[in-house]
């Protein structure tokens, strides 16, 4: 097999104590089994996306992304709709389609449990002009991500995150924004702080926010969280964390393949953790877009 392995240097920080850098040790491991692995280092934003397109032209046989989620969702976005077989291994900040997909963090047992994998085809959101694995998010983490310091992020890693989540959440307790939904058939009108659509259960910090997701069943699970106070907030985030908001009366949960957002006033929206623009958004499942190995 031909392989193209797609690493970002800069992403986490534990390899870098390591005795061997992860793309030697990757670059081995697959070489021991008998492929043909040529290594691409990523340098700025786009560099992952346009190595994966020019992969595909050149008949690579499989692309693995090493970096963290931002890696992950632009080596995807150049794979979409090929035949290429995509894995990952993860060396980044949160790493949430690893955790769930239980690829180990150690480089050299997740380049086993990728040759160990069998191949499958998975579903594949999009929202706007790109494409999503994991899940996309609207309003209040959109936000956050806009927000969270570099700085803060790699010396804090996914609390980085929280952190700024809980700041912003702040500032939506009073001006949280009315939105309309259509999912497929129904309509809801709501004022939210937080749409999250998922494509698989897990959205990070372990915490199963469309619990009910899976990758390879043809729709997006879509969770809303009301309008609330500050304290609200924090509440509806501490029983999620517990796996128990689907509980509150409140948190409304749908699932369909085509989900459109309109929020007055508008709000940005993410996408694996990467801003991809501001409502209106469409975002929709595209049925067995990939093939993955993991």
């Amino acid at each position: 097999m031909r392989i193209l392995l797609i690493i970002n240097p800069a992403a986490g920080q534990d390899w870098k104590r390591a005795a061997l850098p992860p793309a030697r040790v990757i670059q081995a491991s697959f070489q021991s089994h008998g492929h043909q692995v040529e290594v691409e280092e990523t340098q700025a934003r786009g560099d992952a996306t346009r190595a994966a397109e020019s992969a595909v032209t050149r008949g690579f046989d499989m692309v693995i992304a090493a970096g963290g989620d931002g890696t992950v969702n632009e080596v995807v976005n150049g794979l979409v709709g090929s035949k290429v077989i995509f894995s990952l291994v993860p060396l980044g900040t949160e790493n949430v389609l690893a955790k769930e997909m239980g690829i180990p963090f150690d480089v050299g047992r997740a380049c086993e449990f990728i040759e160990e994998a069998a191949v499958r085809r998975v579903d594949v959101g999009k929202v706007k002009d790109r494409f999503f694995l994991s899940f996309a998010g609207v309003g209040l983490d959109a936000q956050a991500v806009s927000e969270v310091p570099s700085r803060l992020k790699a010396q804090l890693g996914s609390l980085a995150f929280f952190l700024t989540g809980l700041r912003m959440a702040w500032k939506y307790r009073k001006a949280s924004p009315k939105a309309t939904l259509h999912i497929d058939e129904e309509t809801l009108v709501t004022h939210f702080w937080l749409i999250i659509i998922g494509n698989i259960p897990s959205y990070g910090w372990k915490v199963k926010v469309t619990p009910k997701a899976s990758v390879d069943d043809g729709l997006l699970d879509v969770c809303v969280f009301p309008k609330t106070t500050y304290l609200g907030i924090i509440f509806q985030v501490m029983v999620a964390f517990l796996g128990m908001h689907l509980k509150l009366p409140e948190i409304r949960y749908f699932r369909g393949k085509k989900i459109t957002i309109k929020a007055r006033p508008r709000v940005m929206v993410e996408a694996d953790g990467e801003l991809v623009g501001w409502t209106p958004a469409e975002i929709s499942v595209i049925p067995a877009a990939l093939s993955v190995k993991f």
